[in-house]
């Protein structure tokens, strides 16, 4: 019976909560049996969230930290508090016209090992220079745009991203190893785009969690990522005990009593035809 996920070994398996979703449990929930070994936190949120992403057992150098406000220095006051985190992140500085100068130089200086990821989707001359200022960039739209007589348009809308993660890569080489993927938009594509993620061998995908409520679309998101690579789904053993009795019919019947849980585990692999392949743990 399924039980829980875990990222498959060296993928950032990474997730943006809703807001309903940053109490105590529901991140356990999305560490223990979801699978997200990496969680987005916004700066402007409580502390008192942060340490409860602590407490629910993911360490500093898994969490993303949220900032933006650079004439104000915000950035500095947010480095200042979140020393030693995965990475600090930046939002489409394209959009905002976000002054990158010495970002990296002060988190090298004040966080020394943390990452500077941006991202964005017009893949202009400017976006480069931005993205020579992080270490990383994720393709931050959840449409495809492409070129047209110098103009950067969606037009008419197709929300199949994969050519697009295709040039990031091509364009941005190892900068680009992650993306972000929308739960509000992309429940249709999420296997394809898990698959294609898998296939450019990006080691971390997002999931953006826009909409509360949304259950089923991580029930459903991390069964796409079991069977595209990214996650590991455990099956947890249990013991059923019967009993022989004797039906209203005069015949023997077998009745359950009881379901007895086991420590007992077992790696369920997705074979390529759709076939179970059983290991254990």
């Amino acid at each position: 019976m399924f039980n829980h996920y875990k990222a498959v070994k060296n993928k950032k398996f990474g997730i943006w909560p809703h807001v309903d979703y940053l109490n105590l449990e529901s991140i356990k929930e999305l560490k223990t049996k979801w699978g997200f070994n990496y969680i987005f936190f916004q700066f402007h949120r409580p502390r008192e969230i942060f340490d409860s992403i602590l407490i629910a057992g993911y360490k500093k150098e898994n969490i993303i930290v949220s900032f933006h406000d650079f004439e104000n220095y915000n950035h500095q006051r947010v480095i200042d508090s979140y020393p030693g985190v995965y990475a600090f992140y930046s939002d489409e500085p394209q959009v905002h016209d976000y002054n990158y100068t010495g970002v990296s130089e002060y988190i090298n200086d004040k966080s020394p090992g943390t990452l500077f990821i941006t991202s964005g989707y017009k893949r202009t001359r400017l976006l480069g220079e931005y993205i020579d200022e992080a270490d990383r960039v994720f393709f931050s739209s959840y449409k495809h745009w492409y070129e047209l007589f110098g103009f950067w348009v969606s037009w008419p809308e197709n929300l199949d991203q994969r050519s697009d993660w295709t040039d990031m890569k091509n364009r941005y080489g190892e900068k680009s190893s992650g993306n972000w993927i929308a739960a509000h938009r992309d429940q249709e594509e999420f296997f394809d785009l898990l698959e294609h993620g898998t296939n450019l061998e990006l080691d971390e995908i997002w999931l953006y969690q826009h909409q509360n409520g949304l259950q089923l679309d991580l029930e459903n998101y991390c069964d796409q990522a079991w069977k595209s690579g990214w996650l590991n789904k455990y099956e947890k053993k249990y013991i059923y005990t019967y009993q022989r009795t004797l039906g209203e019919n005069g015949k023997k019947e077998l009745v359950l009593i009881d379901v007895i849980p086991t420590e007992e585990y077992r790696i369920v692999k997705y074979g390529e035809k759709g076939e179970y392949d059983f290991l254990t743990e």
